[in-house]
């Protein structure tokens, strides 16, 4: 199916100029030259109707202050192009193509636009909404506790992740991503900022040609530079810091995901890049620095991993978008609730236990002193003797209890090692004489012990599946309808679902709950356009793949549209409201209208699905 999205992407190279406000933008040269006051930006009073008040941000290419609407009567963000750019043409398409492509993003995490213009001065300026708050580069210099901090930290990234995940999904690329172009409100809402050197992967001609602007003498790894080499040296991508355009696509806003996480797991910030040094060498430099930070950080493993995966100086090596990144950091934050939640319940036990021991070694003690006192007064220094003898026993048993206990903690943490030693020393002070609910106890927490770090390695083993699986169906239902090899590609994928192409019988365990959501959402889509895709050239193997689709999906009202003939699908497109239904059901009544021919309907509930379910990546896909 076509793009029902393409017609609203914003306008383009040349074109850019021909539109009724790009005339005035014009300088009255073509050069392209830096000018303008290189020190101060001299503030307008107005930008049309807009009062402009004091100065809140600076971005690559602009200036951003607070401004009141005198018509609507509301306070919002008026983002003014710098002087020295006044007259360069480039940056005055740049700066027209970050607008347009902040309008054309419609998602929570990014500043919605509001109108552009130019000043009395002929600088161009657009207004947007103000956004309270402050950025996540101020938030991580000011942190206090390191280990309370990360968690809200962790929480942003997720954020960061799902809005360039939307991006990503609509083929726009940031390039400037780092702390000080994050903000995050008072109520905990996470904003991308600056998309001046944003990029459409689709739109080649949106890349604005700044071959001819001098970069600016940079002394700070945090500043952005604005050139031929686009981006800010601490958080550049290598391939942005040779200057291939080509090869820029999302694994550079990957890349620059990873150097943030970096720093929230190590708790400092990347350096800065130094005076005359050449700029691939000095990103080379900064990552290496990085990555030997966080392999010596106190972060969780799975975070670690991330990280790194994202910082591979090699682009094939980081994850494809940040709707990766996004899926690993959530499965990440649902492991770490479920050890926490296992973790209080351990405490509570060994809580319980504590005490029960404090109890029974007071009674002890009691009976301790009265036997000493019979043995002192009736039998002498045998009964004295003995009594030296139970009471080293109880500091042996005393000792495996608590070492017991020691390693149910780091189970909790996943920590194998620490657990191992702790049991280990338990295992040393076991003696013949031990009670023999002390071994109990220990041969327990050695089972206890087993079962955790074989689910732990199960865990890991089926989400790599999932994953693997998830990928693969995403490829092949975006395989073109008349793919040549689109039915032997899917007997294959199935197969290694335990799903046999012959008997049509669905395997439990697909529909068990070791197969991930995102993947039990996939895959009646992708059995639904198998049937579809080979329903002309072989009817009958088209029908069982249908009714082994109603088995997995039993929803009453796809199940209708499977049974409903043209007429009827019809019908129900007419009737159908993509915000109510599920997106699933959206996509199964579109591709059943394809199949009858009715190519416009189906684009048309895909559009409207799309702005209904704008984070549905299957809907996107289609």
């Amino acid at each position: 199916m076509d793009d029902p999205t393409a017609s609203d992407r914003p306008a383009a190279g040349d074109d850019l100029w021909n539109t009724g406000i790009a005339h005035v933008f014009r300088s009255g040269s073509s050069d392209d030259s830096v000018s303008g006051d290189s020190q101060d930006q001299r503030r307008p009073d107005y930008c049309g109707r807009y009062r402009l008040d004091e100065e809140i941000a600076r971005g690559g290419i602009g200036i951003v202050y607070r401004a009141l609407d005198e018509t609507l009567e509301r306070e919002v963000a008026v983002k003014l192009l710098r002087n020295r750019y006044a007259k360069n043409n480039a940056m005055i398409g740049r700066f027209l193509v970050e607008a347009q492509i902040c309008a054309y993003l419609q998602h929570p995490g990014i500043v919605p636009v509001y109108e552009m213009g130019v000043t009395e001065d002929q600088i161009p300026f657009f207004s947007m909404k103000l956004i309270e708050g402050r950025t996540l580069a101020e938030l991580m210099d000011e942190r206090a506790d390191k280990d309370l901090a990360r968690v809200r930290f962790i929480t942003i990234i997720e954020n960061i992740c799902q809005t360039l995940a939307y991006a990503h999904s609509r083929r726009i690329i940031h390039r400037d991503l780092k702390p000080s172009n994050i903000m995050v409100g008072p109520f905990g809402e996470v904003q991308v900022l600056d998309w001046g050197f944003a990029k459409s992967l689709d739109r080649a001609e949106l890349e604005i040609a700044t071959e001819r602007v001098p970069q600016p003498s940079l002394r700070s790894g945090i500043s952005s530079i604005a050139g031929s080499v686009l981006g800010t040296p601490s958080y550049m991508s290598p391939e942005q810091a040779r200057g291939d355009v080509g090869a820029l696509d999302e694994r550079c806003d990957v890349f620059a995901i990873g150097a943030i996480l970096a720093e929230i797991l190590t708790g400092r910030r990347s350096s800065a890049r130094r005076d005359e040094e050449p700029l691939e060498d000095s990103v080379e430099r900064i990552n290496a620095e990085r990555q030997r930070r966080l392999m010596d950080c106190d972060g969780d493993a799975e975070l670690v991993d991330i990280a790194c995966d994202c910082l591979s100086m090699d682009r094939e090596g980081r994850p494809e978008t940040a709707t990766v990144v996004a899926e690993a950091i959530a499965v990440y934050r649902a492991n770490m609730e479920r050890r926490t939640r296992a973790a209080e319940l351990m405490a509570a036990e060994a809580r319980g236990r504590s005490e029960e021991e404090r109890k029974a070694h007071r009674l002890a003690m009691a009976v301790s002193y009265l036997v000493l006192v019979a043995v002192i007064l009736g039998a002498g220094v045998i009964w004295g003797l003995d009594s030296v003898r139970r009471q080293g026993q109880l500091r042996h048993d005393r000792t495996v209890k608590a070492a017991v206990a020691e390693a149910y903690a780091h189970l909790a943490r996943e920590d194998w090692v620490k657990a191992e030693h702790a049991l280990s020393k338990a295992r040393e002070h076991v003696t013949r004489d031990s009670a023999k609910e002390v071994s109990a106890e220990l041969a327990k927490a050695k089972r206890t012990y087993d079962e955790a770090r074989s689910l732990a390695v199960t865990v890991t083993v089926t989400r790599e599946r999932n994953a693997a699986m998830l990928l693969r169906f995403r490829q092949i239902v975006g395989l073109p309808l008349d793919h040549p090899s689109a039915d032997e590609t899917y007997v294959a994928a199935f197969a290694d679902t335990g799903f046999d192409a012959n008997s049509l019988a669905l395997p439990a365990a697909l529909l068990g709950r070791s197969t991930s959501e995102p993947l039990r959402t996939l895959l009646p889509h992708a059995l639904e356009d198998w049937a579809l895709r080979i329903a002309s050239a072989d009817p009958a193997r088209s029908a069982a793949l249908e009714r082994a689709l109603s088995h997995l999906d039993a929803d009453p009202v796809r199940q209708a549209h499977r049974r409903a003939g043209a007429e009827a699908l019809v019908r129900a497109a007419t009737r159908h409201d993509p915000a109510e239904a599920a997106p699933l059901t959206t996509l199964s009544l579109a591709r059943r209208l394809v199949a009858i021919g009715q190519h416009d309907r189906a684009t048309e509930i895909l559009k409207d699905a799309a702005l209904a379910h704008p984070q549905d990546l299957l809907i996107h896909d289609a």
